[in-house]
């Protein structure tokens, strides 16, 4: 069964590399936190989970140039305490879907690329924080889902067979603060973003 599971994965890529279309895998690590805490008497700490991961779909064009879209998730840690001695602690969920023109130079077996492009995040399952944090700090939390950023990305491509192995350093820079401007004195999203990502792609 497993062998024709891998035969089956292997054709299907072999056809895939053969066409227009790109499909496979991209994950990684953060290099920066997605929410950043201003440290107030030590009511609020944050991390970011040390990976993003999600699946890739793109085209080829022609003179190199391809167009790729991710949807890359990760998982926010947050934990406050307030001056009465109440406490929660919550994840939050980040979608991210950058869509990025590529240009690869060459089409030999190891290649650099570079590319550019825009990216839409998403948070989500903050629950209560909004009200806990508001209640902690007297202020109105305004939690906004989503928001833009530029992106810009490089690396290698290495291509082995039909499978494309990608590696690449990618920044992206946020439009806006996903928290509220009446909060961004305590907690605030980092406009500024780094990942170092490898892509495995047919």
């Amino acid at each position: 069964m497993h062998k024709l599971a891998l035969g089956i994965l292997l054709f299907a890529g072999t056809s895939m590399a053969a066409g227009p279309f790109i499909i496979g895998v991209r994950g990684g690590v953060p290099l920066t936190d997605i929410l950043d805490a201003v440290d107030e008497g030590g009511g609020i700490s944050t991390a970011t989970k040390n990976y993003v991961v999600g699946p890739t779909l793109g085209i080829h064009l022609p003179l190199g140039f391809s167009i790729e879209g991710d949807a890359l998730f990760s998982r926010l840690d947050v934990d406050a305490r307030s001056t009465t001695g109440g406490s929660l602690s919550f994840n939050a969920d980040s979608w991210e879907f950058p869509v990025m023109l590529k240009f690869t130079a060459g089409s030999q077996g190891i290649a650099p690329f570079l590319g550019a492009g825009v990216s839409v995040r998403h948070l989500s399952d903050f629950g209560d924080a909004g009200r806990f944090l508001a209640n902690t700090f007297g202020r109105d939390v305004d939690i906004k889902d989503n928001t833009v950023g530029f992106v810009l990305g490089g690396g290698l491509r290495f291509q082995a067979g039909p499978l494309a192995i990608s590696p690449e350093i990618r920044y992206t820079r946020w439009g806006t603060n996903n928290i509220g401007e009446g909060f961004r004195d305590f907690l605030r999203t980092n406009k500024n973003q780094a990942q170092i990502l490898l892509g495995l792609t047919f």
